[in-house]
């Protein structure tokens, strides 16, 4: 196994990359949604240089939950589409973009009620654009907006529910132009307990038991202006053609452990990357998979308590600064499945 290139875009902020696909010329596009922008590039696929890059500003509205994690996917007519958020001043709105070939901004449509309203995942049908995520803070919705100007094509269709519920996927089903859409619901008599899955399907746009229909109170076009650049790290701190691999034991009864602290011990637990820290300069950063209560406490190396904070429904990245002497700490995250302890050292 060879490693080929591998490629670092940031500043000196919290940057991310969520979505990367290849285009019909073969080379690689690339997406990022962090707090107070989106990013677009297109990388050459045989060694990564950047073709071009787009960074466009757009606000933020923090309810206290970080940033989502939001996707974009290649259109049929060569360009891009993708999901978002932006902020609706005192709470979250919709954002859906779409791009052409180059990362320019064709359209972008805003839309929104007096709640938390956050895109997460597109698709293309054969008639039009689709969008899903949640409405109202906690129900899974989707949208349809036209090819030509991004403009909403009749009602945002949710999920009555007394639950919590959000989607993380749609696609569509050409032939009838079905939306399936996956995601996660927490609703009494639907789930096993706690958070279960969910795969949702609209067959028709009559309001039914669970599927209504509503119009958003904010239903604005949104302009979107190119400022500035990522910069390119290149392949910072890696020679690629002195890499070599060796072959090392794992022990498969153990689960992938998550971030890049150091377990305290050799029985702690992880699942599936559910939940992950890291430390970052004066910043812990945890990154939840779903919505989630989670109980942070940071102890000393002689057990006394240092830090404690609870953050309420927590899902994406959340960025919690610290101020702590040098020394060596332990990080005790309590959340949904369990418990997490790791250690870490903060350096004059």
């Amino acid at each position: 196994m060879n490693l080929q290139w591998r490629r670092i875009f940031g500043t000196t902020g919290h940057e991310w990359l969520t979505t990367a696909f290849q285009t019909t010329d073969g080379n690689i596009v690339v997406i990022g949604t962090p707090f107070n922008e989106i990013f677009i590039a297109k990388l050459n696929v045989s060694d990564g240089n950047i073709i071009w890059q787009r960074r466009y500003p757009r606000t933020y509205y923090d309810s206290g939950e970080g940033k989502y994690f939001t996707w974009g996917k290649p259109s049929s007519d060569g360009g891009i589409i993708l999901a978002d958020e932006i902020s609706g001043g005192t709470n979250r709105d919709v954002l859906f973009v779409k791009f052409n070939s180059s990362g320019g901004v064709v359209c972008a449509r805003r839309i929104g009620g007096p709640g938390n309203d956050v895109g997460i995942d597109v698709v293309e049908g054969a008639n039009y654009y689709y969008l899903a995520g949640f409405w109202n803070g906690s129900d899974l919705f989707y949208a349809r907006f036209n090819k030509t100007d991004c403009s909403l094509v009749g009602s945002v269709r949710y999920i009555l529910s007394s639950g919590d519920e959000s989607a993380r996927a749609i696609d569509i089903r050409l032939t009838s132009g079905i939306p399936y859409i996956a995601g996660y619901t927490n609703r009494p008599g639907w789930t096993a307990g706690n958070y279960d899955g969910l795969l949702a399907a609209d067959s028709g746009l009559q309001d039914t038991c669970y599927w209504r229909s509503l119009t958003p109170s904010t239903n604005v076009s949104v302009s979107l202006s190119a400022s500035g650049s990522w910069t390119d790290y290149g392949n910072t701190g890696i020679n690629v053609s002195s890499v070599t691999y060796s072959a090392i034991s794992v022990n498969t009864n153990k689960t992938t452990a998550c971030g890049l602290l150091t377990p305290v011990s050799n029985d702690e637990k992880y699942e599936d990357c559910y939940i992950s820290i890291a430390k970052n300069g004066s910043f812990l950063t945890i990154k939840s998979k779903d919505r989630q209560d989670i109980k942070l406490i940071i102890y000393s190396s002689d057990g006394k308590v240092v830090y404690r904070n609870e953050f309420r429904n927590v899902e994406g990245v959340l960025n919690e600064k610290i101020k702590l002497n040098s020394g060596i700490y332990i990080v005790k995250v309590n959340y949904k499945k369990g418990e997490i302890k790791n250690k870490f050292v903060i350096k004059d």
